[in-house]
């Protein structure tokens, strides 16, 4: 009788199925041994080993048994960027802040970049990091400027960048009128 099992293993243990996980498990499909994963993390990554047995009494022993190994390295970059908001503080520095909003822990982002270019070439493009899970930063602006803002998300597996957003720097304030007073006699002033 001819019989063939398929058998899969992750780090040496047999690999369990699961609702996102599909296998061939018990026979081949066709002569090819199936393992489809859904919502890949990276605790799924690991060492694994598909072991297909036939019973078939003609094949000589050590040809029944037919190891494969392979290493699978799960790389999840972190979610993007959204809702991100410009606001004026003053004429020379606005605060920017934004949301992530990661479907697993994995899509967390370590640090984002910030880019502010403006879009008259006389001034110099800024670039600044920002560590850890901050979700705000201020930065200065030349009042009346027109800006590009492209905010970027960054974990140890990839980076993610927003959409370009646009904004106007705010005008510089008018300076405060100042005047002097003059008394030129009795009667007559005169404002400088």
């Amino acid at each position: 009788s001819n019989t063939t099992t398929v058998l899969w293993y992750k780090n040496g243990i047999s690999f369990p199925t699961a609702a996102n996980v599909t296998t061939s498990l018990g026979a081949l499909e066709g002569n090819t041994a199936l393992l489809i994963s859904r919502l890949v993390r990276r605790g799924d990554g690991g060492v694994y080993t598909v072991v297909v047995r036939n019973s078939y009494s003609v094949i000589p022993l050590d040809m029944r048994t037919i190891n494969k190994t392979f290493e699978l390295k799960v790389k999840v970059p972190p979610a993007t960027p959204s809702n991100v908001n410009i606001s004026s503080i003053n004429s020379s520095h606005v605060a920017i802040t934004w949301s992530l909003y990661p479907l697993t822990p994995d899509e967390n982002a370590d640090s984002f970049t910030l880019e502010l270019t403006p879009l008259n070439g006389d001034l110099a493009s800024m670039r600044r990091v920002l560590q850890g899970g901050s979700r705000l930063a201020a930065l200065q602006v030349a009042a009346g400027t027109n800006y590009t803002l492209r905010l970027t998300a960054v974990n140890v597996d990839g980076t993610v960048p927003t959409a370009p957003v646009l904004f106007s720097a705010p005008p510089e304030a008018p300076s405060i009128f100042s005047a002097a007073i003059y008394r030129l006699n009795l009667t007559t002033f005169c404002l400088i």
